[in-house]
């Protein structure tokens, strides 16, 4: 529970919010108090202000665009060319797309990861030998719950 000094103090709080927002809300007025105009800098930026407003309009300029520059002739002009972008040669500058490279890498570590472990498994179970063999994505014979993720389908 809430001491009677808290209570107070919130109530006190309160009511000073309550004188604050219903002032706030006279000033606010269209205009102003007993008709007395807002002016200057604070009430422009409250938005109080009538004569602020009607000068920031007016002050608005918007300079005019410049025309578009087109060539003297088209004659002069290359013929456009035939044929797709997606037949551009393989060794073209073309940016690599992150995605792409990170799921090639992924794939190869995968199968280096699958040819690794086929490998070791074997040459393990024929010394009949026994332990975790780690390969490049990590234990090459996972545990129950990791060979119901993979038959799941998941990572």
């Amino acid at each position: 529970m809430l001491s009677s000094r808290t209570t107070m103090r919130l109530r006190l709080k309160s009511a000073a919010l309550a004188v604050c927002l219903s002032l706030t809300a006279a000033v606010g007025g269209c205009g102003g108090i007993d008709g007395i105009e807002l002016q200057g800098g604070v009430f422009d930026a409250l938005g109080v202000s009538g004569s602020g407003s009607q000068k920031k309009l007016s002050e608005v300029k918007v300079e005019p665009r410049q025309t578009l520059v087109l060539p003297p002739t088209t004659d002069k002009l290359p013929p456009p060319e035939t044929g797709s972008l997606a037949a551009a040669p393989p060794d073209a500058s073309w940016p690599v797309d992150p995605e792409d490279r990170k799921a090639a890498n992924r794939a190869e570590l995968e199968k280096r990861h699958k040819a690794f472990c086929e490998r070791e498994v074997s040459l393990a179970r024929a010394r009949n030998e026994s332990g975790v063999i780690m390969g490049p994505m990590g234990n090459c014979q996972p545990g129950l719950l990791g060979s119901l993720k993979k038959q799941l389908g998941g990572e």
